[in-house]
């Protein structure tokens, strides 16, 4: 192997309920609406929901979430709940299927189990009765699923598509109006991508420049008319988020390593041959590089890494792995070009 893999599963692992079992719903938060019934039969559910649920933790870097159930269920649409202690997301097949066909698009399905995992992720209280605290938690699931859509690439038409092909109640004692909605998730999904990007918030404010006998502290400020003769400082962490790619040779093998570092800390390894499209491993871990350009990277084994960073320009750097736990790469150097 070209690098240290970590395969693991902890993302996603659901904690066992009976097929066809009976669950009683005495609170909880819906996609659309309030649920009438209080009993509900539950399913396992299908390796596509399952997969999504997995994407989705992977994007926010929930890698502690262990006791997390989602359940195919005969709900109206999708519902976050409790159930003694257990944190559950159930959902209808029938709407999903709906809702993606109506929305031409499957970032729609990814939008609904997120927000409902917003609300695990958010530690939403559902026994609140305030109906403004209520709408509140429900615009705060909706920015999630934006913000975390961003993360696994989707656009943002891709994610607004399915909340406003969706026929939505309208505004209840327990949701805000469609409107409302359809600014949380662009909300959630811009933010997460200038964060994505590295992009600096503007200076609207103007302050006297500094005596000329005294170092500048800080950047130049813009003013009325101009611009910024130099670009805002960007650290070493926002410089390296995003997607990088290698061509590695071992044992008279090939491969093509893309490392994508994603601003909530965590970092995604996939390995591919060179003459295929398709992904043959992937790992997940948690990073952080600080001022000394070192990269140190915990897997979700447990092992760490760390490596030395030595930047060519902003698409390229070249990496000295310091230790990985395999003493052979120690001193091995790599050249990783940004994905564009």
């Amino acid at each position: 192997m070209p690098i240290r893999y970590f395969l693991f599963s902890i993302l996603f692992l659901p904690v066992p309920l009976f097929a066809q079992e009976p669950i009683t719903i005495h609170r909880g938060c819906s996609f659309d609406g309030e649920e009438t019934e209080s009993e509900y039969y539950t399913f396992d559910a299908s390796n596509e929901a399952s997969k999504i649920v997995q994407r989705i933790l992977d994007g926010a870097g929930a890698l502690s979430y262990r006791s997390f159930v989602i359940k195919e269920s005969n709900v109206k649409n999708a519902l976050a709940t409790e159930d003694r202690g257990q944190r559950i997301v159930l959902y209808s097949t029938a709407f999903l299927e709906k809702f993606k066909g109506d929305a031409k698009t499957q970032w729609a399905a990814y939008t609904v189990l997120a927000h409902e995992i917003g609300h695990h992720l958010n530690n939403h209280n559902f026994a609140e009765t305030s109906a403004t605290k209520r709408k509140t938690m429900e615009l705060e699931a909706d920015k999630f699923a934006g913000a975390v859509c961003r993360t696994l690439g989707a656009k943002l038409d891709e994610v607004l598509a399915g909340i406003e092909s969706m026929p939505l109640a309208g505004e209840t004692a327990t949701h805000p109006p469609k409107s409302a909605r359809v600014a949380a998730v662009a909300n959630g999904w811009k933010k997460q991508d200038e964060i994505l990007r590295g992009a600096q918030p503007a200076e609207t404010n103007t302050r006297p420049a500094a005596p000329a006998t005294q170092p500048e502290t800080h950047q130049p400020d813009v003013q009325p008319g101009g611009s910024r003769s130099d670009p805002p400082a960007v650290t070493p962490a926002q410089r390296v988020l995003g997607s990088w790619e290698t061509a590695e040779t071992l044992d008279g093998m090939s491969y093509i390593i893309r490392y994508t570092f994603f601003a909530n800390g965590q970092s995604e390894i996939k390995e591919r041959d060179p003459a295929s499209t398709n992904w043959l491993a992937t790992t997940y871990g948690s990073w952080r590089l600080n001022a000394d350009n070192v990269l140190r990277e915990t897997f979700s084994d447990g092992g760490q890494g760390s490596g030395q960073i030595e930047w060519i320009d902003n698409d390229n750097f070249l990496i000295t792995i310091l230790d990985n736990g395999i003493p052979m790469y120690n001193g091995v150097k790599r050249h990783y070009k940004r994905v564009k």
